[in-house]
This record gives C-alpha cells, structure tokens and sequence, in this order.
C-alpha cells in the first residue's frame, strides 16, 4: 500500500522458529512480527510497525485527535483483539490447553 520495497521473512511458530536463540537476539521476547530497518535497527510490535511506516503517508493523519483516535484503535486491538481471539486461536491450533474433559479448545 505504500509502494515500499521490503523483504518477508517467514517464520514459523508452530516449528519453534521464535524459541531459537537467534530469533532471541532480533527480538528476547520472542514474538513476531518484527521489521529490521536499512540500518539494521529492529522494531517489534505491530502497531509500533504500522506507526513507523506510516509516518508521513496518507495514512498517519497530522491531526491530534484523528492520531489519537488510531492509538486508540491500535490499543484496542492489542488488548482486547490479540488477547482474545489471538491467544484462543493460537491454543485452538497448538492443542496446548484442554478442556477438564480433555479434548483442545
């Protein structure tokens, strides 16, 4: 959308590609997705990276309460959106809780 050249880097998280210790070193805590810059800096969380890249575009509106509005949005989605839905699918996919009967999520 913003006709940027990038490179996509697959990682595989039911494979444990993010429990190595080279994944560590781009990002401790484990978690995709992260986008390294030209320059080699590395940044972490989805909405920081949708923040970043949308500085000065179309996207990212100058105003004050229109750039509140989207934090409010972005902090939507990481509470409420990632924490449940996120997790539950996550769980529904790895079989890693069950039930008290004992069948997954």
């Amino acid at each position: 959308m913003l006709d940027r050249a990038y490179e996509r880097v697959s990682i595989d998280l039911f494979a444990g590609d993010t429990l190595t210790d080279e994944y560590a070193r781009i990002n401790p805590a484990r978690e995709t997705p992260v986008l390294e810059l030209d320059d080699g800096t590395l940044l972490a969380q989805s909405g920081a990276i949708l923040w970043y890249l949308s500085a000065g575009s179309r996207y990212l509106p100058t105003g004050d309460i229109e750039r509140a509005l989207i934090l409010q949005w972005l902090m939507f989605e990481q509470e409420r959106v990632m924490s449940g839905i996120g997790s539950t699918r996550f769980r529904i996919l790895t079989a890693r809780q069950a039930d008290p009967a004992g069948e997954p999520f």
